[in-house]
């Protein structure tokens, strides 16, 4: 069977200009401005950066996943970090 990766690349893409391009039907945008912000917002059709859509660790900082790798590097570096093997001094 043909691989068929590069033809659903182009489909998505299409498919998701298209939807931007409804998006902006509606709004004020001149029509000879409407293919070039639908192409731009194509691959990202977020609408804004608020703090309800935008980007999390702009506005509630870093996930709880991330402050515990960070907490885990910390204790390594410092050599407070014990693990399973290892015995307490």
């Amino acid at each position: 069977m043909k691989n068929m990766g590069r033809a659903l690349r182009r489909y998505h893409r299409e498919r998701m200009i298209a939807r931007s391009l409804k998006s902006f039907m509606a709004l004020s945008v001149p029509e000879e401005n409407r293919l070039r912000v639908a192409l731009g917002r194509s691959k990202n059709r977020q609408k804004c950066s608020c703090f309800m859509c935008g980007h999390r660790r702009e506005w509630h900082g870093l996930t709880m996943q991330e402050l515990r790798q960070l907490n885990k590097e910390k204790h390594d570096t410092e050599g407070k970090y014990v693990g399973r093997d290892q015995q307490t001094p």
